[in-house]
């Protein structure tokens, strides 16, 4: 049975984390390891990168059936955010220091270059060239310049009155996902004063974005999710909406599928081909997965109560 989670606050999960043995595999399942309850990941080559409740833990996944820890970067508190990019990663927590910057060179011994203290908890993690963009909890965006890697220095911080989740760089413009207000707008031309712009309508209870091509795929927590469509003239459109009744946490589309993290019903994938009208193909109720990555042909899960999942599934 799955556990039930606080409505809307994450944090307060803390301390479920399930033992694996308690839920089995689903029969799509090759691959996993248990960390604990997992929150957000990252899948890059033969690596995926987790964080949990105790932090980041870096993962050789070169085997599939057999996936690896190869090390671990500790924080102070339970670890929400992670962006790894050009063999750095950014990894964003709750407690101190929660901003690590981390050079990835040797995988098996991650250097920490720097740390800077966010006011909150860091949920969302943009990047476009030396900026650095994050989204937290308690509803602040902070824009940081990142041109040294060693020494990180916040340009600004302002206040968007809600609860924080992703983030997504698009075009020139920050998407945020805020849970009480909706999916908003925030232009980053001038970094150093950042501008908050429109919300997106019928958003409430924005929680994770997944852009392809212009489309947004926004995962609404226990308001299921959206495709938007991006107009040339920049205004948006909503093209579909589902609500299954669970909490969307994460949401990512590959190709004519889209897969939907629903910490309660499991994991949906979404047969999106009739872009108007998309069919639900499987739900894996096995798992309650806070995130979904899908990558060269595998699917991967941050989990409440399998920790980290690798799924093979084929159509």
């Amino acid at each position: 049975m799955k556990k039930q989670a606080p409505t809307i606050l994450l944090i307060g999960m803390l301390l479920i984390g399930g033992s694996c043995e308690k839920f089995p595999p689903s029969e799509y399942e090759i691959g996993q390891i248990d960390l604990g309850s997992a929150y957000d990941l990252c899948v890059d080559g033969d690596y995926a990168y987790v964080t949990y409740n105790e932090g980041l833990s870096i993962l050789d996944i070169s085997e599939k059936s057999d996936p690896q820890e190869i090390a671990v970067v500790k924080t102070s508190e339970a670890a929400f955010g992670i962006l790894v990019e050009g063999g750095v990663a950014f990894l964003g927590s709750s407690g101190s220091e929660n901003l690590k910057i981390i050079n990835l060179d040797d995988r098996h011994h991650p250097e920490v270059m720097s740390s800077l203290s966010i006011p909150g908890t860091i949920y969302g993690i943009a990047k476009s060239n030396n900026l650095l963009f994050l989204s937290t909890w308690e509803g602040e965006f902070v824009t940081v310049d990142i041109s040294d890697f060693h020494g990180p220095v916040i340009l600004s911080n302002i206040e968007c009155q809600g609860n924080g989740a992703d983030l997504a760089y698009y075009k020139q413009q920050i998407y945020y996902a805020n849970s009480q207000k909706g999916l908003q707008l925030i232009d980053v031309e001038d970094p150093e004063v950042p501008g908050i712009g429109i919300t997106v309508p019928s958003t409430r209870a924005a929680w994770d974005i997944h852009i392809v091509d212009r489309f947004i795929y926004l995962g609404k927590h226990n308001q299921g999710f959206d495709c938007i469509e991006i107009k040339d003239d920049s205004s948006y459109a909503t093209l579909y909406s589902k609500n299954n009744g669970g909490e969307v946490y994460g949401i990512y589309r590959e190709g004519d599928l889209l897969y939907s993290a629903d910490l309660q019903n499991g994991l949906e994938v979404w047969d999106i081909g009739n872009s108007n009208n998309p069919d639900l193909s499987i739900t894996l109720s096995e798992y309650s997965p806070h995130d979904v990555v899908v990558h060269n042909g595998y699917v991967f899960l941050a989990d409440q109560d399998r920790s980290f999942v690798i799924l093979d599934i084929q159509f």
